[in-house]
């Protein structure tokens, strides 16, 4: 046999062979990405811990306060004001 007819594919079997080059690779890829998330998680562990005690002034905990309601807040303000406004042009067609 010569060696162009050893690597001498069809179209399926190239298909198949592409299809576990990437799964091979993606494997890689992913124990690459697992190992260094295993490696920082520690060190990320110990910077929340130290951030959660690590004492804030006022106007951070005031800022940190008001940040959660921020969301709503906004929500809030836009449904009052369509309402206000649907509500005066109703009065005022009257």
């Amino acid at each position: 046999m010569r060696p162009e007819e050893v690597f001498r594919f069809t179209a399926e079997e190239r298909a198949e062979l592409e299809a576990g080059w990437v799964d091979m690779l993606a494997d890689q890829e992913a124990a690459v990405v697992s190992a260094a998330i295993q490696d920082a998680a520690p060190e990320l562990v110990r910077r929340a811990v130290r951030e959660s005690r690590r004492r804030r002034s006022r106007a951070r905990r005031a800022y940190d306060f008001a940040a959660r309601f921020t969301g709503p807040l906004t929500v809030f303000m836009v449904a009052a004001s369509v309402g206000l406004f649907l509500g005066a042009t109703a009065v005022m067609q009257r």
